[in-house]
């Protein structure tokens, strides 16, 4: 029965987010300093701002220091941010809402991903999903360590088999999103081992 009500509260929580406040999500650490006045969404904040300044002034003003691969990876890590945030924010808010008595595992699985520790995220993200089969953001977060892992094809059947959750409509962009992540990152470890192999299939002939 416990379970049962936090699935059902989720879901409840879930359908009121895709609608309501949704701008709340837009900007990192402005939902727990709208909703809370958490100096913590400050400091999100203003970390955010800096970052995206700094890679704004690299690209529009000083872009010939900086190579085109090295603006992609800065630009992707706004990016990550960003999305880790609205999804963050997203949780909390639902989670503030419930007050539901089950401790909510998603901030620890969030921190253990930008803390670069894949497995552990898993582990949480297979936790929550113990807990609730339909939980869109940990199906995300998990499907993003298995990527960022190199298990790409376990990447690609998480985020298939979340297509067919009923809450996964409110996340359809940012499901297609990760999908093609999952293969750019896979195409480029191809190219990669390519590119190392090569060296060695040379020597091996002129031998």
């Amino acid at each position: 029965m416990r379970n049962e009500r936090a699935v059902e509260t989720h879901a409840a929580a879930r359908s009121r987010g895709c609608g309501s406040r949704w701008w709340l999500a837009l900007w990192p650490g402005l939902a727990p300093l709208w909703l809370a006045g958490a100096w913590s969404g400050v400091g999100l904040a203003v970390s955010f701002a800096a970052l995206f300044n700094l890679v704004m002034i690299t690209t529009l003003v000083y872009g010939e220091l900086v190579t085109p691969p090295v603006r992609l990876v800065a630009w992707l890590a706004v990016g990550g941010f960003w999305a880790a945030s609205a999804l963050a924010a997203v949780r909390w808010r639902a989670a503030r809402e419930a007050g539901g008595d089950e401790q909510d595992l998603f901030p620890l699985g969030l921190s253990e991903y930008l803390q670069g520790n894949w497995f552990e995220t898993e582990m949480v993200c297979q936790r929550l999903l113990e807990r609730n089969p339909a939980d869109v953001e940990a199906c995300l977060l998990l499907a993003s360590a298995q990527r960022r892992s190199g298990r790409f094809a376990a990447a690609r059947e998480t985020l298939l088999g979340l297509v067919r959750q009923p809450g996964a409509a409110c996340w359809h962009v940012e499901i297609q999103q990760e999908l093609a992540r999952t293969e750019e990152s896979e195409a480029a470890s191809k190219r990669q081992l390519a590119s190392s192999a090569a060296p060695t299939m040379n020597l091996a002939n002129a031998a």
